[in-house]
């Protein structure tokens, strides 16, 4: 009696659930059959037919863009009609209302994030709906994924078609709107353009006076020019003479100055070669001076090889005589033993034990710090598909079809558990 009033408890339950799941919006569950969008409004616009423009070609050209604007993007929704046709055929992909809500309900429970999201969803359908086949539910589910991609191209498609629309429309104004203000700079351009040439005019005639005068101006110049001509003609003339003769005198100058420098020469010539004389007959003498100097050193560095011979003989006894007091006196300590030379090469006590202590330290840090665990190679070899691989990798039929069905009916040395094989996976 007890579960009897449990269980309608859960049928009411699942009525109210159900009642309120199918009063939400298509949009918040997407499950609906198509959802339409608000459709466009083609041609031109009334704002831009309300724009002026001064050139009517102009305005005709620029307004003719929306028209093939909305060809583009219509063909664009024709064809992405012709491709998803069979998709937007029919509503809820030849089910049921109730089977395809309950279906879209079933894999929006699942985030695209999660790992083996589709596996996991057609598994728990194949168990709650269970009227419907694996294939079914594919092919359900391709629709489905497919449905909303064409609601998704479709939406972009009107939104870009919206948009270009609206900025076109921005583009109308701004072109119309410099139309206005080029027409505006012609006409100011025009205005001073006639202003240029009425000043040009009149700059024309001021020009033409200014010239006459000029040609007389520059009649009374030639007329001046030419009798300062003869007046500079004439002053040259004199200028010249007076520098010939100017010239002349420095050519006497010039003359003198240079015999008082060759007699200068001479006497210094002279004075020179004299000169010579004397350095030479110093030079001499010095050279006698040098000579007596030389045989002087030679004689001293002599005298010093000499002493330098005895001091090291000197040197040399004083050496032997203490060599022969040392070894009087090595004779008088030495140590009376029995020769080993071995000795020498072989360890110390100290140095024994320093060694075994090092031995000691390398042994524990060669031990490992964690224990392995592994399969040995006999134990890997036992294995009959290793041993099966092998054979047919050395008759180079490991990559053939043969290979792969032989191996599939190899079995293993300890066959796997049952509750480790899946059903997820296993079609109907």
């Amino acid at each position: 009696m007890q579960q009897r009033t449990v269980m309608a408890q859960l049928n009411l339950e699942q009525q109210r659930i159900e009642e309120e799941l199918e009063s939400f919006s298509a949009d918040q569950l997407i499950v609906t059959p198509l959802t339409e969008v608000k459709v466009i409004k083609t041609g031109i616009p009334d704002e831009a037919l309300e724009l002026e423009c001064p050139d009517e070609k102009l305005r005709e050209s620029v307004l003719e863009e929306f028209n093939l604007l909305d060809r583009k993007y219509d063909a664009h929704l024709n064809f992405l009609s012709v491709k998803y046709a069979e998709e937007i055929s029919c509503s809820y992909g030849g089910w049921s209302k109730q089977d395809h809500f309950h279906f879209t309900c079933l894999m929006e429970q699942y985030p695209p994030e999660l790992p083996n999201r589709r596996a996991l969803y057609i598994d728990r359908m194949l168990r709650e709906i269970p009227h419907k086949g694996r294939a079914q539910l594919v092919e359900h589910e391709n629709w489905l994924l497919a449905h909303k991609s064409y609601q998704s191209q479709r939406h972009s498609i009107l939104r870009a078609w919206s948009r270009d629309r609206e900025d076109l429309l921005l583009k109308v104004q701004a072109t119309f709107a410099d139309a206005w203000i080029a027409l505006e700079e012609h006409k100011q351009k025009l205005h001073t353009r006639q202003q240029q040439q009425q000043i040009c005019q009149e700059l024309y005639e001021k020009v033409l006076a200014f010239r006459e005068q000029k040609l007389e101006a520059l009649q009374l110049q030639a007329a001046i020019a030419a009798w300062k001509e003869k007046e500079e003609k004439a002053s040259l003339k004199a200028a010249q003479a007076k520098q010939k003769q100017k010239r002349e005198k420095i050519k006497e100058k010039i003359k003198t100055y240079e015999e008082q420098k060759m007699k200068e020469a001479e006497e210094a010539a002279l004075r020179e070669r004299q000169r010579l004389e004397e350095l030479q007959i110093k030079l001499a003498e010095q050279a006698e001076l040098d000579k007596e100097r030389v045989k002087f050193r030679e004689e001293r560095l002599k005298e010093k090889e000499i002493l330098k011979k005895q001091a090291l003989e000197e040197a040399m006894e004083a050496e032997k005589e203490k060599e022969r007091r040392l070894d009087k006196l090595r004779e008088q300590v030495e140590v009376h033993v029995e020769a080993d030379p071995e000795r020498v090469l072989r360890p110390t006590q100290a140095t024994q034990a320093r060694q075994a202590s090092v031995y000691d330290d390398e042994l524990e840090l060669q031990h490992p710090l964690f224990n392995v665990y592994g399969y040995e190679d006999r134990k890997v070899s036992s294995d009959p598909r290793l041993r099966v691989e092998q054979a047919l990798r050395n008759a180079g039929l490991h990559q053939s079809e043969y290979a792969r069905k032989i191996l599939t009916h190899v079995q293993p040395p300890q066959q796997p558990r049952k509750d480790q094989q899946s059903s997820v996976f296993k079609y109907d």
